[in-house]
């Protein structure tokens, strides 16, 4: 049975579903797709502007009763470490020498203030 939707009821429900993440909007994209688009992840889509493979996934786990496993942490940009290593310990091996000059330089710059007679007084 596919119910119509009016604009004021589709912002609505978009609204709610954009304030949700993962297993909850999948399960409430579902609830929907079943109650207004017949459980067609394509209705859902067009009439929501949902993505239809999240309808479809949430579809299954509303059928199964079983939750998808999420995996954000797999996405985005890698550590320069984990993709890289040599390039890793290149950076390491100038930063610390980075540190070491710096502290050269300024024991250089403290000898030099001790032989010229100390720091000036305040």
């Amino acid at each position: 049975m596919v119910v119509r939707v009016t604009p004021d009821m589709r912002e609505t429900i978009r609204s709610a579903a954009a304030k949700l993440t993962g297993y909850r909007r999948r399960q409430f994209q579902a609830e929907m797709a079943v109650k207004y688009c017949d459980s067609s992840p394509r209705r859902a889509e067009k009439v929501f502007g949902w993505a239809r493979d999240s309808v479809r996934t949430g579809l299954h786990e509303h059928r199964t009763g079983i939750r998808c496993v999420e995996r954000f942490q797999e996405r985005g940009r890698k550590k320069t470490e984990d993709v890289a290593p040599a390039i890793a310990a290149a950076n390491l091996i100038r930063d610390v020498e980075a540190v070491a000059r710096g502290a050269q330089e300024a024991a250089g710059a403290a000898s030099q203030a001790f032989s010229a007679g100390g720091f000036p007084k305040r």
